[in-house]
């Protein structure tokens, strides 16, 4: 995919661990996240690396196939750069989960920049359900 890609894109990875299947081949422990552009934000350190595992879809109910944790949907968001005042056009709103968790990182960037009333424009139709997202995740760094 990189060779399609334009010049300037830049690679990150999300790495989500062991799952439990029943394949006796390898499987895929990390996704690539392929970007482009955004904005350097002073102040914020940024990683191109998160670990952030996978729980078993018996545990979410209502889960679709690819959805992704908020703490990974927050951590591309940070790699854009994204604040206050930009929107998010989500191409495959599947289970909601990327708009609630646009929504709730436009609300804290949006406090942190002191707007008090910032609206992220998220599709307000998506049930406000937890996507079951490990709050340990982080990015990876040396120390």
């Amino acid at each position: 995919m990189l060779a399609l890609c334009p010049p300037g894109v830049r690679l990150a990875a999300w790495h989500k661990g062991e799952r439990v299947t029943r394949s006796r081949y390898p499987l895929s422990a990390w996704e690539p996240v392929i970007y482009h552009g955004g904005r350097q934000l002073p102040g914020q350190r940024r990683a191109d690396s998160i670990a952030c595992g996978v729980t078993p879809v018996s545990t979410r109910p209502g889960h679709i196939i690819g959805a992704k944790p908020a703490a990974v949907c927050r951590w591309i968001f940070a790699l854009l750069g994204a604040g206050p005042g930009d929107t998010l056009d989500d191409l495959y709103p599947g289970s909601g989960a990327v708009s609630r968790a646009w929504a709730a990182y436009m609300s804290s960037e949006a406090s942190r920049h002191g707007y008090p009333s910032c609206k992220a424009r998220a599709d307000a139709s998506s049930p406000a359900a937890s996507d079951g997202s490990d709050p340990s995740c982080g990015p990876l760094h040396d120390g």
